[in-house]
């Protein structure tokens, strides 16, 4: 709802122009701080998800030679 440009209050009359202009600028300064955190965020979580493939790549890239090569692969996939 929009507020009109001046109350009453009692003997008082104020004027919410300078209320409605700081309101909206703390609103655009609230939601670009809260998008940084917001992406600083997803890439702290993309950032530890490569981090988790890259190592699963890495286990799984070695050769086979005997059964303790297999079973770390079988945990490996296990992992996933």
């Amino acid at each position: 709802t929009e507020l009109p440009a001046t109350m009453r209050v009692g003997s008082l009359e104020l004027e919410t122009e300078p209320f409605k202009l700081a309101m909206t600028a703390e609103t655009k300064a609230w939601k670009q701080a809260f998008g940084k955190n917001l992406n600083a965020r997803a890439l702290a979580d993309m950032n530890d998800i490569f981090e988790f493939c890259n190592d699963l790549s890495k286990r799984l890239s070695r050769p086979i030679k005997d059964l303790d090569d297999v079973r770390l692969a079988m945990a490996t996939l296990k992992e996933l």
